[in-house]
């Protein structure tokens, strides 16, 4: 497979190999696809990374094919700082491939499982950073769908923070008829909107949902919602109310708990708008 990609992006395999670079497993996006992210050299001098699938997770070809083209029309209509920067889709036989932005770090999730919450300071950068992307995001008509803290990359250049959201797999745009699939709901249930769990249809405020719950995760070190199964996550997200962040860490500023807890209305009508609403309320 490695041959394979080297060969779509005219590069030698042996140089290839020898520039490669595999990170940290926890780099996974979903269950459809597995980052493989690799230092390699563009044509341009440029390091890359590469997301591939791994063919024990790859499902239905073309549901796959599907899912990594909408992933880069959907990137390709947002440019911030904070959205992962796509090149190019590739395939060469029977492997896909996307090339994008090459960030050296760990995901948000990753440094929650290291280090548990995360000082109040460096969550409120993040997370405004995060929402700052997702609000460009909304004002280019995509809804992004699988916010969590595993889609949010944390690096760093020069001294300076870079957060960038990533995996738009689940994208669709505002415009578009909405992307079903019968039995299956796609997302990650402790970041899902109530609205997402049902199969009903989703708008921006169910990112904002998402990003409310990553940011809980950010500040308590858990979603606002757990269960033994998925679908007790599912049920508890549909039905139950969340409690206070301020509960479980009671230095977290009182205007902040509150703007989480709008988020995570169950009706989409008591939420902030978009992404940049919830930005403003939290920065």
């Amino acid at each position: 497979a490695l041959a394979c990609a080297a060969r779509a992006l005219a590069m030698p395999s042996d140089i290839f190999q020898r520039v490669l670079l595999f990170l940290k497993p926890e780099w996974s996006a979903s269950v459809f696809s597995v980052l493989r992210l690799a230092r390699l050299y563009d044509s341009l001098g440029e390091h890359v990374a590469l997301k591939t699938i791994l063919s024990s997770l790859a499902g239905d070809p073309a549901e796959v094919a599907d899912r990594f083209r909408r992933e880069v029309q959907a990137a390709r209509k947002v440019t911030h700082p904070n959205v992962i920067r796509i090149h190019d889709l590739g395939e060469d036989g029977p492997l896909l491939f996307l090339s994008m932005e090459y960030i050296v770090g760990e995901t948000l999730y990753a440094r929650g499982q290291r280090l548990g919450p995360l000082p109040i300071a460096e969550a409120g950068e993040i997370l405004v950073a995060t929402a700052d992307g997702v609000a460009a995001a909304h004002l280019s008509g995509v809804v992004h769908r699988d916010l969590k803290p595993q889609n949010v990359l944390l690096g760093a250049e020069n001294g300076r923070r870079i957060v960038k959201v990533i995996d738009f797999g689940l994208a669709q745009s505002s415009f578009a008829r909405g992307l079903t699939a019968t039995g299956l709901i796609m997302g990650t249930p402790e970041y899902m909107a109530p609205e997402q769990i049902r199969g009903g249809r989703c708008d921006a405020r169910a990112d904002v949902y998402a990003l409310a719950a990553l940011a809980y995760f950010a500040l308590c070190g858990r979603p606002p919602f757990s269960g033994s199964t998925p679908i007790a996550i599912g049920f508890a997200q549909v039905n139950d109310a969340a409690v206070s962040p301020r509960q479980i860490r009671p230095e977290i500023p009182e205007r902040i708990a509150r703007a989480l807890l709008k988020a995570l209305s169950k009706d989409p009508a008591d939420r902030f708008l978009d992404a940049g609403e919830f930005r403003d309320a939290i920065a």
